[in-house]
């Protein structure tokens, strides 16, 4: 491991799609289990790193070394180092993303070949795009979205779409299929915005990305 015991890493993850970045001292190294323990004294921002997001140390400008959160008890952080990669997307985002609040979900009604009946959760949202989870039991779903995808080919098939806010607003608009991945008992499809002719609609979101921001940068400050 390109690590040196008693130096200063920069370590960065995500919470909420908010990055995170902490300077924190290598404590020591466990070779074999490729195991690195870094001081998280006076840290709390320790207590939001996950072993289900990616863990990357910053090594220079272009190489970075990514790993998975072993433990972050008792203000120690152990990560389990996997390699070398380039820097992680989310740290060269333009815009801002946020995931929205649980107990406050954000949905988005698709229209799918003149069909508006499908009601998806959203999982992430920015002014550029979302991310819409669908559960493995929706089929028929499925199937349109990937049969959408394989008939227009390269060029990313639109849709109609209405963001419905927590709050009651709603923005509509087109969107754009990016990509459809697999995550574990759920299906994921990104989904890019296409607001540059609806300005009050942009407005809708961009209001809704930045209270949500604000809202997770409060509960990481309170973290004690």
């Amino acid at each position: 491991m390109e690590l040196k015991e008693g130096n200063t890493y920069e370590i960065i993850t995500s919470y909420r799609e908010i990055p995170i970045r902490l300077r924190l001292k290598l404590k020591w190294l466990e070779e074999e289990d490729k195991l690195a323990g870094f001081d998280g004294s006076n840290y709390p921002l320790i207590k939001v790193f996950s072993s289900e997001t990616p863990v990357y140390i910053k090594l220079d400008e272009d190489v970075y070394l990514k790993t998975s959160m072993f433990s972050n008890l008792r203000h120690e952080l152990v990560l389990k180092v996997e390699g070398e990669t380039p820097p992680p997307p989310f740290i060269k985002r333009e815009v801002v993303r946020v995931e929205p609040d649980p107990s406050k979900p954000v949905y988005a009604n698709l229209c799918i070949d003149d069909v508006c009946s499908f009601r998806l959760q959203v999982s992430n949202i920015s002014e550029r795009g979302l991310c819409v989870l669908v559960h493995h039991q929706d089929e028929d779903i499925i199937k349109r979205l990937e049969e959408m995808v394989e008939k227009h080919g390269k060029d990313k098939p639109n849709i109609s779409i209405e963001i419905e806010f927590p709050n009651g607003e709603m923005a509509k608009g087109k969107g754009e299929i990016k990509s459809i991945t697999e995550k574990e008992d759920d299906i994921y499809v990104k989904i890019g915005l296409l607001l540059s002719g609806y300005p009050d609609e942009l407005r809708k979101i961009s209001n809704y990305v930045l209270n949500r921001q604000r809202e997770i940068l409060t509960s990481l400050r309170m973290l004690k």
